[in-house]
């Protein structure tokens, strides 16, 4: 009965590594030539291999330059070679893992006009490839990113935060000014607020407060104690953005009378 148990324990930790991944490179941060790191394990159809010193990946002077490379691992009975590829890999259900035919992919990096081993990456995700890690600290995202409740981003020395605002109703043609409130906690958190403003038809979007080849149409109001460049201050009220539109000029006009109808969105840039 316990021999039973072992053989059945080992048959699940065979299932659980299918796809298994745990590979490093070395040079990873420079654009010098790379290698598959001492100790790095993988699992390809089923077999798990291993490399004991650092393995050189072939086929570089093959690869013509501003290319992006893939890194293909090809086995041949107990052993498994590295070799670049310009042919993308595609997902294996079955094998959990990508691959070319029988041969597994774990990465790639780009080989730039002058032959450099730039941008090097390893394969983080299953099914869909959105994201690439590169080793010079930088991330490529194929799509859109979003977050649960915006995205932080780091401006130089500074972490930054974005909030769109809608603007609702506004009758440009005959209410000069609105006050929108902003709804970030700590108004003297944001330091940069731009507005857009879209015509009745939902074919043109423009600022507000640009010239658009003379007087600017309108203007913004930051909430008091805001930042603003050149270390003024904004107005009396620190929950809301004030809103005003020049009286004939570009959205004084019915182009810009809707109402039921969200006349365009305020975007605020604020620290954390």
């Amino acid at each position: 009965m316990a021999g039973a148990q072992v053989t059945i324990a080992a048959a699940q930790v065979d299932a659980q590594r299918l796809g298994f991944q745990s590979i490093s490179l070395t040079e990873f941060a420079s654009t010098a030539e790379c290698q598959i790191s001492a100790g790095s394990k993988v699992e390809i159809q089923g077999a798990l291999y291993q490399f004991p010193a650092d393995e050189s990946i072939t086929g570089w002077g093959g690869i013509g330059a501003s290319n992006a490379v893939y890194i293909l691992l090809t086995t041949a009975g107990a052993s498994v070679t590295a070799s670049f590829t310009t042919t993308a890999p595609t997902w294996s259900v079955t094998a959990q893992g990508w691959y070319t035919g029988a041969a597994r992919v774990i990465g790639g990096l780009y080989k730039d006009a002058g032959s450099l081993y730039t941008l090097k990456w390893l394969y983080e995700e299953k099914q869909i490839a959105s994201v690439k890690r590169y080793g010079n600290g930088t991330v490529n995202v194929v799509g859109v990113l979003t977050g649960e409740v915006g995205i932080v981003a780091g401006a130089g020395n500074a972490t930054l935060l974005k909030k769109v605002v809608n603007i609702g109703d506004w009758n440009m043609d005959t209410t000069a000014t609105i006050a929108v409130a902003h709804g970030i906690a700590d108004h003297t958190k944001i330091i940069g607020i731009s507005v857009s403003i879209r015509d009745d038809g939902d074919i043109t979007t423009s600022p507000l407060n640009i010239a658009l080849g003379g007087i600017p149409p309108g203007t913004v109001d930051v909430p008091q104690g805001a930042w603003r460049k050149g270390g003024t201050y904004g107005g009396t009220d620190p929950n809301n953005i004030g809103l005003w539109r020049l009286a004939g000029g570009y959205f004084d006009t019915a182009s810009y009378d809707a109402t039921s109808y969200n006349r365009g969105w305020i975007i605020i840039e604020y620290t954390p």
